[in-house]
């Protein structure tokens, strides 16, 4: 049975140091040693939900993916684990294209009681999934809601991209104008916009977002890619190239808006199309 916050840390933060700094203060070591070990296996079993997020945390950016997905489950798992937990997890299952096993959590912890903030989340997580799901009508629903009430960078970089998927170009703009107004340092803010720009046919007004964009160094690969499709468009292949072997060598992951393979693809198409004029 999970106990109480309150009393966890009382457990935790109080009482057990007081027991140290007593039998410290006596010179019992033999009690200071056995109090110090039951300690911190108290702590473990009382923490062990939190200490399984941190090794999650550690291995995600140690790129070990699975390990990192092995510990949230762990942690998810436990009977009340938290909407923290939970959101964590659904997060990670998108980033490692665990898109079915993400809808299942989605339909398992929503009906939780939550806060105003870890709904926020839950709701853009769940965006998200209905993006990767090819939901492109039901993600821009949701995210049509969400902005109203939860105006936030994270949630205007993927509405912004998910929305120049629709037919409404028109809408895409005026989306991802309102994005950057927001917040006009926000690189993957730019980068929707610049695409916009380019799926409008406004190459002029594209290429003046991507050159302030890529003086920032973005490390997504979007970046380069998109850029080298507009110097494509612009009949500058050697540049095509250049931009699209960078985003090549940029990370990937189940939240990129394009894949690896399809980089690769586009460099082989430009380099078929170089052979041919020369």
């Amino acid at each position: 049975m999970k106990l109480p916050q309150k009393l966890t840390k009382l457990i935790i933060y109080l009482f057990f140091p007081l027991l140290i700094i007593f039998f410290g203060f006596r010179k019992d070591y033999l009690y200071l040693s056995i109090i110090i070990i039951i300690y911190f296996t108290v702590f473990f079993l009382l923490k062990k939900e939190e200490i399984y997020k941190i090794l999650a945390g550690y291995h995600d950016k140690s790129m070990r993916s699975l390990k990192s997905l092995k510990y949230l489950l762990k942690a998810y798992k436990f009977k009340n684990s938290s909407m923290d937990t939970a959101n964590k997890f659904i997060y990670l299952l998108l980033k490692n294209e665990k898109y079915k096993k993400c809808g299942q959590i989605i339909l398992e912890v929503e009906k939780r009681e939550m806060t105003d903030t870890e709904k926020e989340i839950l709701l853009s997580n769940k965006a998200l999934y209905l993006w990767k799901s090819k939901q492109i009508k039901q993600a821009i629903t949701l995210y049509d809601q969400l902005i109203e009430t939860h105006e936030s960078t994270s949630i205007y970089t993927a509405y912004g991209y998910v929305v120049t998927l629709g037919d409404d170009l028109d809408k895409a703009l005026n989306v991802n104008l309102q994005a950057h107004n927001f917040n006009r340092n926000s690189k993957g803010i730019m980068d929707n916009l610049g695409l916009t720009y380019i799926k409008m046919g406004k190459l002029d007004m594209a290429e003046e977002i991507y050159k302030k964009l890529l003086e920032k160094n973005p490390t997504f690969p979007e970046a380069y890619y998109n850029m080298g499709i507009l110097m494509q468009l612009r009949g500058n292949l050697t540049e095509a190239k250049y931009y699209i072997n960078k985003a090549l060598a940029k990370p990937f992951n189940g939240l990129s808006t394009i894949s690896k393979d399809e980089v690769s693809k586009k460099l082989n198409y430009i380099n078929r199309l170089q052979g041919n004029i020369s």
